[in-house]
C-alpha cells in the first residue's frame, strides 16, 4: 500500500473521528488546528510549507497529518501534556509517534560519453583515439527512521490570545539524528 493511500485513509478517518466525536468526550472542548510553516535550523533543503490539519480532545490525545519537512505525508498521534500556564500563555510537552520519515535512498547514474581526438601526423595520416565513458552515480538518502514509525516529542507554547477566534501556538522539535531542528506555526480554535 502506498504511502499516498494511507494518508488518504488517516483524514478519512480523522473526518469521521471528528463527525463522532471519539477525539474527545461527549460534549467535552477540544481542539481543530492547522499546520501551516516551519523554520529548520540549520536549513538543509526541507519543506518549510508544512500544511496540515489536526484534532486535540480535551484530554490531549492529538491526531493529525500534514506535508513533512522531507516533502512526503505524514500522520501522527501524540499527547499533551500542560507544563505551565498563566497570563503569558501556555507551555507545554508532547510526546508521541509519525509515520512518514523512512529513509530511501535513491540513486542517480549518469553517463558521460568519451570524447573522441584525432591527432594529425608528420606524415599526413591519421591517429583516433576515443577517451573511455564515464559513469557517475549520486546517492541521495532523504528521511532518518529505520521502521516505518518515528517517535517524535517537542515543546508547545499556546499564546495566551485569539484573534478572531484563532490562537497561534509554536512547536519545538529538537534534530532527530543528523537532521535539523524545527520549530513551526499551528493556528487553532476550539470546538464543542
Amino acid at each position: 500500500m502506498s504511502n499516498s493511500t494511507l494518508f488518504s485513509r488517516f483524514l478519512v478517518i480523522l473526518a469521521f473521528g471528528l463527525a463522532l466525536g471519539i477525539c474527545g468526550k461527549a460534549k467535552a472542548e477540544g481542539v481543530i488546528g492547522v499546520h501551516t510553516l516551519s523554520a529548520h535550523v540549520p536549513q538543509h533543503d526541507q519543506n518549510n510549507a508544512n500544511w496540515g490539519l489536526y484534532a486535540r480532545s480535551s484530554s490531549q490525545w492529538e491526531m493529525g497529518a500534514y506535508r513533512n519537512s522531507i516533502d512526503r505525508n505524514s500522520a501522527y498521534l501524540a499527547k499533551g501534556f500542560d507544563l505551565a500556564q498563566g497570563a503569558y500563555g501556555t507551555l507545554g510537552l508532547q510526546v508521541g509517534a509519525a509515520y512518514g520519515y523512512q529513509e530511501k535512498c535513491e540513486s542517480t547514474v549518469t553517463t558521460v560519453p568519451g570524447k573522441k581526438h584525432v591527432d594529425r601526423r608528420d606524415d599526413g595520416s591519421t591517429l583516433t583515439t576515443i577517451e573511455p565513458a564515464t559513469t557517475n552515480t549520486h546517492t541521495d538518502c532523504r528521511g532518518f527512521s529505520r521502521g516505518a514509525v518515528t517517535p517524535l516529542a517537542g515543546l508547545t507554547y499556546a499564546a495566551p490570545f485569539a484573534l478572531l477566534g484563532v490562537t497561534p501556538r509554536i512547536q519545538f522539535m529538537p534534530a532527530m539524528k543528523n537532521h535539523s531542528s524545527v520549530v513551526h506555526l499551528n493556528l487553532e480554535t476550539t470546538w464543542k
